[in-house]
């Protein structure tokens, strides 16, 4: 096999599996940061992790484990570490899957992909690893006082930055509630720190979710991290919180698709996030809260295809990088795709790319 380097690791991964996922090197810095995947798709790409990155730098590959909700480490020995907020005296612990601790230090330092999220300090973070699988969305519980704030309660404020909504945010927070939930959870520094990287986690996530570009969301989130270090007052953490917000909404706003409309653009979301998987129109247009004869109409209007046709063609596109870049089979590769069968997958993607996939690796491959 080709020996890649470190940087073409990172793409060849990021662009074949579109999973949340950090590469790090042998001493546990971060190298690579990559983007988000809705669904768990966990085992499967544990099995590529030995076959793509089988490289001396590639210590650990960090990604989101959607059925525990939890983020997970898979070092070399491929044994999985969920990264649950568990509570051990005044720090948080890893542990794994819930049989024994694991040293916090070995990847402290793993915050870009984290948001220092589980670096409570000494406030108290609760432990719901146990109860993920009985609630759909984890409420993140935080202490400030005698009081118990869900720092979920201001969602609607992330939708206002997924939309890329400059002017609903903007009516969202002078409605002043914002701001006298930030004085009430944010008293001391320890808290000021857990909600800042809460709400930079949270806003990070919302813009990643539209589509911005990973490498730009990459630099502000580092140049949000360091404002944190240098911010001498609560007020200016406060304030720099509020600015978060509009920075990202405006990514938002510049990286949108704006030949489309926000219903073409949400049905392409869906295709993009829920590719490795079999799409139904039916269930895009349920998202979309549309007709599915009013979709199909406004989407081959403003992108000149169906949507099955969009669907083949990206599905082909992702294909594209098993076939370069590993030594997968087609079989296995139609599995990862959502196909019920290879003969299926084969005569779509020869549909798309005028050629066969085993035609496709023959050409294209970079295998050596």
């Amino acid at each position: 096999m080709k020996q890649h380097t470190m940087t073409e690791l990172c793409d060849i991964f990021y662009e074949a599996h579109g999973i949340p996922a950090g590469i790090f090197s042998a001493d546990n810095v971060l190298i690579r940061l990559f983007s988000d995947f809705g669904e768990n798709r966990l085992q499967m790409y544990l099995n590529d992790c030995t076959e793509i990155l089988d490289h001396d730098e590639a210590c650990a590959v960090l990604m989101y484990d959607t059925d525990s909700s939890c983020w997970c480490c898979i070092p070399q020995d491929g044994m999985k570490i969920l990264l649950g907020p568990v509570q051990t005296g005044r720090n948080p612990s890893f542990r794994y899957e819930g049989i024994r601790e694991y040293a916090p230090e070995r990847f402290r330092d793993i915050s870009l992909c984290l948001l220092r999220l589980l670096q409570g300090k000494e406030a108290v973070l609760k432990d719901l690893t146990a109860d993920f699988a009985e609630r759909k969305q984890a409420e993140y519980m935080f202490e400030a006082g005698a009081e118990t704030v869900n720092l979920n309660s201001y969602d609607e404020i992330y939708e206002c930055v997924r939309a890329g909504d400059l002017s609903e945010l903007e009516s969202l927070l002078e409605t002043g509630s914002y701001t006298a939930y930030l004085n009430r959870v944010i008293t001391n520094w320890d808290e000021a720190y857990t909600v800042y990287h809460f709400n930079l986690a949270k806003t990070y996530h919302a813009a990643l979710g539209a589509g911005v570009p990973i490498t730009e969301l990459a630099r502000l989130v580092e140049l949000y991290l360091r404002d944190l270090k240098q911010d001498t007052s609560l007020a200016a953490i406060k304030s720099g919180m509020r600015r978060m917000l509009y920075d990202f909404t405006r990514y938002v706003n510049q990286y949108s698709d704006s030949r489309y409309s926000p219903l073409v653009n949400m049905a392409l979301m869906y295709i993009k996030e829920h590719i490795f998987e079999t799409i139904e129109v039916k269930d895009i247009a349920s998202v979309c809260s549309a007709g599915i004869s009013t979709l199909q109409h406004r989407f081959r209007q403003e992108t000149g295809l169906s949507l099955t046709e969009s669907i083949r063609k990206r599905k082909a596109e992702k294909a594209c990088y098993y076939l370069r870049y590993t030594a997968i089979p087609c079989g296995d590769i139609a599995y990862r795709m959502g196909y019920c069968s290879q003969s299926y997958f084969i005569r779509q993607f020869k549909q798309t790319l005028g050629m066969t996939p085993a035609e496709y690796r023959s050409r294209e491959g970079r295998l050596m």
